[in-house]
């Protein structure tokens, strides 16, 4: 008598509060209980069972398809928070590049305000310093990424190498418009400064680690750059290191991801000392916004959502367009960033469709294969620039790369370049 009524009780309280029904829930570790759900907030669900015992747990301890049921059921957060949100109004276009803004009278940028900004969350901004200073078509190999992730986008005018005052050896002068630039954005722009990702090429790369290491900052996005002799880049943010296969200073990169331990990656990309592929600008920003996000999801669950809703169409689409470059981002997200949240299940099943297609898991597999090569070669050859060098040990290391990915044009167009001399 006490079972059913405690079933009776449940499918009345259901009416009121959206209460499952009494069904076996399915762990990822493969227990299981038979209980009703009786509070799901998109991270976690209460659980009760007929015993009337209460179990509380993160969702993403469930299996897929209760998560699936679950967001059926109680309605998708993500979604839900998605749609609450609202663009800022500013005295500014948003989804237009504009400027030069006027900080004072030796600091200009150009900035782009994407249209995803949401009124109430503040941005993180990518700040670029360039080794001849920026123009205004700088910014436009970020702006996919920027829409994507909501992130602000500014470049320095005035940042370049030489003898622009305050430049040193190997870095722009970028530091003495940062100084101006940050307190400015923050005061005129729904900016976090503490979340800045600066970026730039060349000197400009190595600029940026400066700037990283003096400046409020989240990480950085270094460009055929290093880390120059005595610069102290702080751990705890996130960081991509790219540069061109045949890039002089592909050592110096390679050398200054590894230095930077499991908080950095070296990104290589076919080419030499030149601008990256506007894929590879995407990715990198993409890459460095999310592990900076979910570090500190809880306090960010509505940027997430946000952010979450953005992504998922974009990435259904490139399942089918771009599966080597989808299964990336899935891998990224549930591997590296630990992705929780409602969204988990639908990046789940992305990329559980990707591991069904040969090339897209052939890519996974070369990737990781590269990054293996930048610190096991690349990195031990030592720091400078080194114009027309190779080594027949680095020559016969990525040889072998191509060979084992010849049925991976990315890969293998990669490998090849790097068995060539820099240049």
């Amino acid at each position: 008598m006490k079972y059913y009524l405690l079933v009776l009780g449940f499918a009345l309280t259901s009416l009121l509060a959206k209460e499952t029904e009494l069904r076996t829930w399915k762990s990822t570790a493969g227990t299981s209980v038979e209980a009703v759900a009786t509070d799901y907030d998109g991270e976690t669900v209460t659980l009760v069972t007929k015993e009337d015992r209460k179990i509380t747990l993160p969702a993403s301890k469930l299996s897929a398809a209760d998560r699936e049921f679950l967001k059926g059921h109680f309605g998708d957060a993500t979604t839900e928070e998605a749609e609450a949100g609202t663009p800022p109004k500013l005295d500014h276009p948003l989804g237009e590049i504009f400027g030069p803004v006027e900080v004072d009278s030796d600091s200009h940028m150009f900035m782009y305000l994407p249209k995803s900004l949401q009124d109430g969350i503040k941005a993180p901004v990518l700040y670029w310093t360039d080794p001849v200073g920026s123009q205004q078509g700088t910014l436009k190999r970020f702006i996919e990424a920027a829409e994507l992730t909501g992130v602000v986008l500014a470049a320095s005018v005035e940042s370049r190498n030489g003898k622009a005052a305050g430049a040193i050896p190997g870095v722009t002068n970028g530091p003495v418009q940062v100084r101006d630039c940050q307190p400015y954005l923050a005061q005129n722009f729904p900016v976090d400064i503490e979340r800045t990702f600066f970026s730039g090429a060349s000197g400009g790369g190595a600029t940026a680690f400066l700037n990283a290491s003096k400046f409020p900052s989240a990480g950085a996005i270094v460009y055929i750059g290093y880390i120059r002799d005595g610069v102290k880049v702080p751990r705890k943010g996130a960081y991509v290191v790219a540069g061109g296969a045949q890039d002089y200073n592909r050592y110096m990169s390679a050398l200054s991801a590894k230095n930077l331990g499991s908080s950095a990656i070296h990104r290589i990309y076919p080419g030499a000392h030149s601008g990256p592929p506007d894929e590879v600008c995407t990715e990198n920003l993409i890459t460095v916004y999310t592990l900076d996000l979910y570090r500190n999801r809880e306090e960010r669950s509505k940027e997430a959502a946000l952010f979450e809703a953005r992504l998922i169409p974009w990435l259904e689409k490139r399942v089918e367009s771009d599966p080597a470059s989808a299964i990336f981002y899935t891998d990224h997200l549930l591997n590296t960033c630990k992705l929780s949240g409602p969204s988990r299940g639908k990046i789940e099943k992305l990329h559980s469709t990707l591991t069904e297609k040969t090339e897209a898991v052939r890519y996974l597999e070369g990737f990781q294969a590269l990054l293996k090569y930048s610190k096991s070669h690349l990195s031990k050859i030592g720091y400078g620039s080194k114009n027309g060098h190779n080594t027949p040990k680095l020559q016969k290391a990525a040889e072998k790369i191509a060979k084992n990915f010849s049925d991976v044009p990315k890969i293998r167009a990669i490998a090849e370049e790097l068995a060539k001399g820099t240049k």
